[in-house]
């Protein structure tokens, strides 16, 4: 997880600054959209719940990886006012529910502005 984790930060670093090349500055409200992987369906439907009662807008799409085994790519949106600091806050917390419940946290992307 710790390795995970320091990847998404530094990751998150690299995007802040190409984003604030793009005209973002820190404060800014935009809608950020975060990707997860889940093997399995209950959890999928439990990460649906939790991320639609914090506000986030959510997609959950069934996927196959091989021929029998199935499993959910879920997309979370949420329009925020964004700073570097909430930004890695968000991933350490996905990083750790992830560890700890079973699914992958993929990353985040966003429509500029």
């Amino acid at each position: 997880m710790a390795e995970d984790i320091e990847w998404h930060l530094k990751t998150n670093v690299e995007l802040w600054r190409k984003w604030l090349e793009k005209g973002i500055t820190p404060g800014m409200s935009f809608v950020v959209d975060f990707h997860f992987y889940v093997p399995k369906e209950e959890t999928a439907n439990a990460l649906v719940t939790s991320l639609e009662d914090a506000g986030f807008t959510v997609k959950k799409n069934a996927v196959r990886t091989f021929v029998f085994w199935r499993g959910w790519d879920i997309e979370a949106s949420v329009k925020h006012e964004w700073t570097l600091e909430y930004l890695n806050d968000r991933t350490r917390e996905f990083c750790r529910s992830a560890d700890e419940c079973g699914f992958s946290f993929e990353g985040f992307g966003a429509l500029m502005p």
